[in-house]
This record gives structure tokens, sequence and C-alpha cells, in this order.
């Protein structure tokens, strides 16, 4: 990825897969480390990336505790 100044996305490659694509699969890790995927819905908004969830849900807490995160499509 290339600079991300201020934490905003700045890589054009990546913010054209979001923009353009609304629904992704997320992949994060469990707390044992093994990986949880699940479908998502995604977007980009001023610079940063929406994931779609609920707090409280599995993938929330996941990535709370481990950022580290896929995005496949």
């Amino acid at each position: 990825m290339s600079d991300q100044s201020n934490g905003k996305l700045s890589d054009l490659r990546i913010r054209e897969l979001f923009e353009s694509k609304n629904f992704t699969f997320l992949a994060c890790l469990m707390s044992d480390g093994s990986p949880h995927v699940t479908p998502t819905w995604v977007d980009i908004e001023n610079g940063n990336i929406l994931v779609n969830t609920a707090i409280g849900r599995i993938k929330q807490w996941n990535i709370s505790k481990d950022a580290r995160v896929a995005f496949i499509n």
C-alpha cells in the first residue's frame, strides 16, 4: 500500500476496489488464531474503509482484538 497520510486511504487501486464493489468477504482471526471469513458489505467514505457489522458480533469482537484483516473478492 502506498502513503497513508492522516490515516486516509490514498492508494487509488484499493480505493477503486471499494468504490466499485460493495460486497466482499472479510477474513479476520478468532481468539484461537483460526480464520473467520464472512460475506460483508463494504464501502469507502472520506478515505476510510467502512465494514458493515454491529457491536457485539463476532466480526466486530475479532477486529477489535486484532485489526489484521483481509478482503477477498
